[in-house]
C-alpha cells in the first residue's frame, strides 16, 4: 500500500496568510544568493533533491479543508525554473496546491520564493543557505561544514524544526505602542500599502551600520524609517506631526531558544 501523505496544521502566524491572500497581496517573500559563476540548472535540481528531506515543513503544498487550511508534504521536490522578469509573481491557489515555494535561477543567481504560511525570513534564509551550500558542494566537489545557518543535509530532519513555537510563548506582556492616531498611507491607483515596488541598491554594510548606530537605531529600524516613513511625511498636505507606525517582524528564536523553521517572528 502507498504510504499515507503527511500533513500538518498551520502555525499560529501562518493562519492569516491564506485568508487574506489575493492577486494584489500574495504574501510571498523572496531570498536570493548571487554566486560567481552561471548556475547549472541540472546541478541546482540535484541540490534541491538532496536538501528536500531536511526541510519537511517547507516542501509542502497548501490545501483548504472543511474548516481550516492545512499543509501537506509534496511527494517530489519542486522543479527549478528560470527566473522571470518580475519577482514575487502571485502564487495561484493551483500552484500552492502543488508546492508553496519556488526555486528559481538567473545567470549566477539562485532565488527562492516562499508563501509566508510555510516559514518566515529566518527559516527561509536557512533553506537558501543550505541549498546554496549543497549546490556549491556538488559543483566544486568540496565539503561545506554545517554552520552559520547551513544545515547538514545528510542528516534526518530535526523534529524541533517543525514545531509551532508560538504555542509555548502565548500572548503575555503584549502592549500596544504609544503614539495615538497614526498617519494613513492612502496612496492612489497603483499606490498605497498593497502596491508592489522594487528597490535595488548596493551599499557598504559597514557604512550602513555606522550610519544606523549614529542615529541610535538598528539597521532594520533605520531602513524602515528611511524607506517607509519619509514618503509619508513628504506627501502629507501641509506636513504632519502624527505618528507613522510601521510593523516590522522580529525574529523570536534567540529570545525563546527555538530551532523552529516555521514562522516565529
Amino acid at each position: 500500500m502507498p504510504e499515507p501523505k503527511k500533513w500538518m496544521r498551520l502555525d499560529n502566524a501562518a493562519k492569516i496568510f491564506p485568508a487574506v491572500k489575493r492577486r494584489d497581496w500574495s504574501n510571498v517573500f523572496r531570498l536570493s544568493a548571487t554566486l560567481t559563476q552561471p548556475i547549472d540548472p541540472l546541478l541546482l535540481q540535484e541540490a534541491v533533491r538532496l536538501v528536500a528531506p531536511r526541510f519537511p515543513s517547507m516542501l509542502v503544498s497548501l490545501h483548504r479543508g472543511l474548516f481550516w487550511y492545512y499543509l501537506e508534504q509534496v511527494p517530489e521536490p519542486p522543479r527549478v525554473r528560470p527566473d522571470s522578469s518580475c519577482p514575487l509573481v502571485h502564487m495561484t491557489s493551483r500552484e500552492l496546491e502543488t508546492c508553496a515555494l519556488r526555486v528559481l535561477y538567473f545567470r549566477n543567481r539562485i532565488a527562492v520564493e516562499f508563501f509566508h504560511s510555510i516559514t518566515d525570513g529566518n527559516g527561509g534564509l536557512v533553506f537558501l543557505k543550505t541549498l546554496t551550500a549543497a549546490y556549491v558542494s556538488l559543483r566544486d566537489g568540496i565539503s561545506i561544514p554545517p554552520e552559520e545557518g547551513v544545515l547538514d543535509w545528510h542528516m534526518p530532519p530535526d523534529p524541533a524544526g517543525g514545531k509551532d513555537s508560538f504555542l509555548k510563548v502565548g500572548r503575555s506582556g503584549f502592549h500596544e505602542p504609544p503614539g495615538g492616531k497614526c498617519f494613513p498611507d492612502s496612496g492612489g491607483p497603483g499606490q498605497g500599502w498593497f502596491a508592489f515596488h522594487l528597490t535595488v541598491a548596493t551599499v557598504s554594510s559597514e557604512a550602513l551600520r555606522t550610519l544606523a548606530k549614529a542615529h541610535g537605531v538598528t539597521i532594520t529600524a533605520f531602513l524602515a524609517a528611511r524607506e517607509c516613513c519619509k514618503p509619508l511625511w513628504s506627501s502629507a498636505p501641509g506636513g504632519s506631526h502624527r505618528w507613522a507606525k510601521v510593523t516590522i517582524p522580529v525574529d523570536l528564536r534567540r529570545l525563546f531558544e527555538s530551532r523552529t523553521l516555521r514562522n516565529f517572528a
